[in-house]
């Protein structure tokens, strides 16, 4: 994986989250019939496979390729299935996405329906882990609950890493989400610590982490929200 010489994340190695909760997974929509649109000019080219995983609140969830998983050749498709079909024109490409203002706007806007904050069981963009530091390469979509604005308790988790396993190098938070990384499968091992802005006077915010670090480069292996 490529290297980067920014600034390490905190990084803590003893674990203080415990989860209880036994594996499940939800069913997803469909792969998409159709086919990819071109490149928009000023694009750069997709790279590697872009996966949408639909998680379930109040359960350590755990992949099941074909039903809440899928993964496409665009990063665009990936988003449409992570969105329930709310956003279906987003970049090819990652970071060409992260560099968007109005990708980033659109995303936390999921929070919003017809006027009204999304109820806590709709399902929402809650994250973004990619592949290379910088928002490149292969990445996987995370569809969850929307998380509360107090972050009192962890609402969505990924116990076992269905796809990037041992390969995120950067991520971005969505939908006023806090996230946790830890190196081992079930919550346990080193761990980055909960990160990102949290929501708060009406504001639904996003947060983007270029690179995660050294200590957890290349050793993710499961993941939490709130």
């Amino acid at each position: 994986m490529r290297s980067l010489t920014m600034p390490a994340a905190v990084v803590s190695t003893v674990v203080a989250l415990s989860m209880a909760l036994a594996p499940a997974a939800s069913a997803a929509p469909s792969p998409s019939d159709v086919a990819a649109p071109s490149p928009r000019t000023g694009q750069a080219p997709p790279t590697g496979k872009h996966c949408a995983i639909h998680l379930t609140a109040g359960k350590s969830s755990v992949a099941v390729p074909g039903e809440n998983m899928i993964c496409y050749r665009t990063f665009t498709e990936a988003i449409a299935d992570a969105s329930g079909g709310r956003i279906t024109d987003a970049p090819r490409d990652p970071a060409t996405a992260v560099a968007d203002p109005e990708f980033d706007r659109r995303v936390n806007a999921l929070s919003q329906i017809n006027g009204r904050t999304a109820a806590l069981d709709e399902d929402v963009i809650i994250g973004i882990e990619y592949e290379h530091g910088n928002f490149g390469g292969s990445s996987l979509a995370v569809a969850g609950h929307r998380c509360p604005d107090n972050h009192g308790s962890v609402e969505t988790t990924l116990a076992v890493l269905p796809s990037l396993d041992n390969a995120i190098s950067s991520y971005s938070v969505y939908s006023g989400c806090q996230v946790i990384h830890f190196a081992d499968t079930y919550f346990k091992g080193a761990f980055t610590g909960w990160l990102g802005h949290q929501s708060g006077n009406g504001h639904t915010y996003s947060s983007y982490f270029p690179w995660i670090g050294s200590t957890m480069n290349d050793k993710t292996s499961s993941i939490a929200w709130r």
